[in-house]
């Protein structure tokens, strides 16, 4: 089986993005799939299962958009 660290829950997709970056969650690490858009996260430290949970239920969209951030160095 697949970590899903490595490929998306939702549509098997391999293009995996880390976002620990620009999101910060404690006691998860979170992810977007560059195919599909979806977002989950895992727990630190394994590698399964994959949750929306840190997402909530009241209206998050799954597909959404998660912006970028720019650097604050412009040449």
């Amino acid at each position: 089986m697949p970590s899903a660290r490595t490929r998306c829950p939702e549509c098997h997709g391999a293009r995996v993005v880390a976002l620990n970056a620009i999101l910060f969650a404690p006691n998860a690490e979170c992810f977007r799939c560059e195919e599909c858009g979806y977002l989950w996260h895992v727990q630190k430290g394994q590698d399964e299962p994959a949750s929306r949970s840190l997402l909530g239920t009241g209206g998050i969209d799954p597909y959404a958009t998660v912006p970028v951030a720019k650097s604050s160095r412009s040449r």
